[in-house]
């Protein structure tokens, strides 16, 4: 009798097993990818755009600006760089830079979104009111003045000489001389009654006397020093 060789079982159930765990992994990977998409009605972001194009363009509405952009290309999500748009912009151009692996061309764009902010309008100073009247200059109040007339005052008239002819030179006064004072010559008085000579003639007499005393002394001193020299 031949001995029939009898299959693997084990090696007949991983192999299976592996089958069925590839084929899941790709319909998850399938799942997954078609998951993945641009975000969409919050934050700012817009609703999906649709594209079927390698190109797509968006204009920002009315009192909005665009700060950032999401397209997909077959399963890849692509999202402006930088981020934020710095100045931010009124609209975009956006090209698809995925490569597709089996025929090495750009893939189109399914979709793209945006996301806007409100535009910060610069606010326009409101120009101040001016008044279109003419601004009255104010008159000054005139000063009350005098009505009666200044009275000129009539200078004096300057009084003039008479006298006709050339001024007469003022002759100068002789400087009189001084002279001696006469002296008094003594005169005996008159004997008042007739009786005998006054007081004051006896006074004279006396001073006579007496000088006459001093001149004789005098001399008589001079005689003595004469004679005293002489010895």
């Amino acid at each position: 009798m031949s001995h029939q060789k009898k299959p693997n079982f084990m090696l007949v159930i991983v192999t299976v097993l592996a089958l069925v765990a590839v084929g899941a992994s790709l319909d998850v990977s399938r799942v997954l990818a078609q998951q993945e998409v641009c975000p969409q009605n919050e934050n700012g972001w817009t609703s999906h755009q649709s594209g079927g194009s390698i190109t797509a363009s968006y204009d920002a509405p009315e009192g909005k600006l665009i700060v950032g952009w999401c397209y997909k290309a077959g399963t890849t999500l692509v999202f402006n760089d930088p981020d934020p748009i710095d100045p931010p912009v009124k609209s975009i151009n956006l090209s698809s830079t995925v490569l597709n692996p089996q025929n090495n061309n750009y893939q189109q764009i399914s979709h793209f979104s945006v996301r806007l902010i409100d535009e910060q309008k610069e606010e326009t100073p409101t120009p101040t009111p001016t008044s279109t009247e003419p601004t009255k200059e104010e008159t000054p109040t005139p000063t009350p003045t005098s009505t009666e007339p200044v009275k000129e005052e009539t200078p004096s008239p300057t009084p003039t000489s008479t006298a006709t002819g050339s001024p007469k030179e003022s002759t100068p006064t002789a400087t009189p001389e001084p002279t001696d004072p006469p002296q008094p010559q003594p005169t005996p008085d008159e004997p008042a009654g007739g009786n005998g000579p006054s007081l004051g003639s006896l006074l004279t007499l006396l001073m006579i006397a007496a000088s006459g005393i001093g001149l004789v002394t005098y001399l008589a001193g001079k005689v003595r020093n004469s004679e005293n020299l002489v010895k």
